[in-house]
């Protein structure tokens, strides 16, 4: 039960940050965890590409 929600909250703060985590488990095989932490590069890229958005989405309006 800790280990949920522990990935719980990891995944809540990857979330907020635009950051990821998948996990792929197989019985007897393993488990993988691959988590994606944006850098400061790619968050500011998208931080641009949504408020290009945003801008042609008023100019519709």
């Amino acid at each position: 039960m800790e280990q949920d929600f522990g990935l719980s909250i990891a995944k809540e703060i990857l979330g907020q940050n635009g950051g990821k985590i998948d996990i792929k488990s197989e019985l007897g095989k393993g488990t993988e965890v691959v988590i994606r932490i944006p850098t400061k590069k790619a968050l500011e890229k998208s931080l641009k590409n949504t408020t290009e958005k945003t801008k042609r989405e008023d100019e519709e309006i």
